[in-house]
């Protein structure tokens, strides 16, 4: 037991019963932060609530480190922090069809002609909804199972055509096929409302026709007049006078547009989101579904998806482009794809991570009662604090087992059992202000 000196503590962050506080070793200071933390890992505020009446060296601190790296409030936790990643804009060339991108609208309703879902194909350059116009030079679309098998990939390989994936379950990969689903599913919806009878299906062709003849935003002009110079026929248009101009000045034009509608997009995106990137071997944790939302399952069949862990921890074998990486899966996700966006990532606490190590334990026969007292393995520097009769002699001391990450300023008073190391500093001082002096 130690006494408590009362004119050094904040009765506001601990007290204690009576004027006695039970030291605690550094031995068993994870027990009783297991103690304090383990029961519903509610967070540190509750958990320095319960170690009221007991000191621990620089205890809040360590606590608050033991928090930080406990695996199962990693697993459980809802961050709410800003999304992980950077906007990397698909630039493509002002040459029509050079460029598409690929995504279907599934789950729709079957028609009489035996569909129950929709394929849109977008020109990155133009933004004309078209898919039977030659064979393009890049292509991207999701990881579908029809694009990533063996047959298909051949068949692009032969066309030498580029494919481009998007990571596992990020869509924001890929902005402009999400905005045409989305803009052809509000259509659609409108449409059907008019013509209830009929099917779905007969509404693609009037919304391709539709879509293609609007105004594009980010390139200021519709599809239809990028690709041949000349608006389409449609009724807002038989009130003045369609001209035909030059395709390829008006191609050039909506590609300056899109260049700069891509820069103020990715500047908007990146200011709701921050960086983050991971190493070869590191481990991290990957988000788990909840409810409904897509994304990967934990494989638990007697727990509902509301009350499952949110995180799995897994390791981290390569960077795949610049917004994904490759992981080893565990067990429990051995059929998931392993490439993953790393807006589905955590950093998670590294082996042999020392932002919490203390100096190993040494024995001194000076001292035997002390079981955990840690061995300076030298004084690199001194300082004075204070003034008048609160002078006092400090000391830079390095720890034994430890690097540099760990130096601490210790007073005179506190360094029994290492005086030969301040005497080697001394001397060693003593020499440099002669050599200097000289």
């Amino acid at each position: 037991m130690c006494k408590t000196d009362w004119s050094n503590v904040n009765p506001k962050t601990q007290a204690a019963d009576g004027d006695r506080w039970l030291c605690i070793p550094e031995a068993i200071k994870d027990d009783i932060f297991e103690m304090a933390h383990g029961d519903g890992h509610l967070g540190f505020h509750r958990a320095w609530q319960k170690m009221r009446g007991f000191v621990i060296h620089k205890g809040a601190k360590k606590l608050r480190v033991y928090i930080d790296q406990c695996d199962e409030c990693k697993k459980n936790a809802v961050h709410r922090h800003k999304p992980y990643g950077s906007l990397q804009p698909i630039l493509a060339p002002p040459i029509p069809f050079h460029t598409l991108t690929i995504d279907f609208v599934t789950g729709l309703p079957r028609t009489n002609k035996g569909f129950d879902a929709v394929a849109i194909y977008t020109c990155k350059s133009t933004k004309r909804i078209e898919g039977r116009l030659g064979i393009p030079v890049v292509w991207i679309s999701d990881r579908d199972k029809r694009f990533v098998q063996g047959f298909w990939k051949g068949i692009f390989t032969a066309l030498r055509t580029e494919l481009l994936y998007k990571a596992a379950y990020n869509p924001q990969a890929d902005g402009q096929s999400e905005r045409s689903n989305q803009t052809g599913e509000i259509w659609l919806r409108h449409w059907q409302n008019i013509h209830q009878e009929a099917d779905w299906d007969e509404g693609l062709a009037p919304m391709q026709a539709s879509l293609n003849a609007s105004v594009n935003v980010s390139t200021g002009d519709p599809p239809h007049k990028l690709m041949f110079g000349v608006d389409l026929r449609m009724p807002w248009n038989l009130l003045r006078q369609a001209f035909v101009g030059s395709p390829q000045a008006s191609r050039q034009d909506a590609d300056e547009c899109a260049k700069y509608a891509a820069m103020v997009m990715k500047k908007q995106y990146d200011s709701r989101h921050k960086p983050i990137f991971f190493q070869k071997s590191d481990f991290v944790y990957l988000r788990l579904a909840q409810g409904t939302e897509p994304g990967y399952v934990w494989p638990s069949r007697n727990i509902t998806r509301k009350l499952t862990q949110r995180h799995i921890k897994c390791r981290v074998i390569e960077r795949v482009g610049r917004l994904a990486y490759r992981l080893q899966m565990p067990p429990e996700l051995a059929g998931a794809h392993p490439v993953v966006s790393l807006q589905h990532l955590e950093r998670a606490p590294q082996e042999g991570d020392l932002s919490s190590a203390e100096p190993p334990s040494t024995f001194d026969p000076r001292f035997p009662e002390d079981t955990d007292r840690a061995g300076v393995d030298a004084v690199l520097d001194m300082r004075h604090r204070g003034r008048g009769r609160g002078r006092r002699k400090q000391y830079l001391v390095r720890w034994s087992g430890v690097g540099n990450e760990h130096l601490e300023w210790l007073d005179e008073d506190n360094l029994v059992g290492a005086e030969e190391k301040v005497l080697e500093y001394l001397q060693d001082f003593l020499h440099h202000t002669q050599e200097s002096t000289n």
